[in-house]
């Protein structure tokens, strides 16, 4: 791996320390479902609230949500009730730069036009185990959550 400005990364902790290595880009297991995953099961990785602390902490909603622009890779929910498009990209794909802009547009502008039951609606098609019309996704997400430390987190 090339050294960076500050030196090799690592990652240290109770077991040791452990050099990172760089992925080659021909290594196929690691694709956008992949990173879809991995960004699903831990949204904290995204610098939400670096960019904007009303959209952190984000807790994640549905992967591959259909829509008429296509379906979004990730959808994710603040606890104010904001919502994050992300889409994901490899550097190997070429449309990684030129059209992922363009894509979260489109999704964004599908979304704005969109009720809140059609929001529901296509997050419960997103999993089988949602389709009981009785339960809010969103709701259920954000249940139990301490928002009272995020909302001073964010307007502090």
């Amino acid at each position: 791996m090339r050294k960076t400005q500050y030196g090799d990364p690592h990652i240290v902790d109770v077991d040791g320390v452990r050099s990172l290595k760089r992925i080659s880009f021909t290594d196929r297991k690691f694709n956008e479902s992949w990173i879809q995953k991995m960004l699903f099961d831990n949204p904290s990785l995204l610098p939400t609230m670096d960019i904007e602390p009303a959209f952190s902490p984000c807790y994640s909603v549905a992967r591959e949500l259909p829509t008429e622009a296509g379906s979004i890779d990730l959808l994710l929910v603040s606890p104010l009730g904001y919502l994050t498009i992300v889409e994901t990209k490899l550097i190997r794909n070429p449309e990684a730069r030129r059209e992922v802009l363009a894509q979260t547009l489109d999704y964004a502008k599908e979304l704005s036009q969109w009720k809140y039951d059609d929001l529901i609606e296509a997050i419960r098609k997103t999993r089988a185990s949602l389709l009981n019309k009785d339960y809010d996704p969103l709701l259920e997400i954000i249940k139990g959550r301490d928002l009272t430390f995020t909302l001073c987190r964010c307007y502090n």
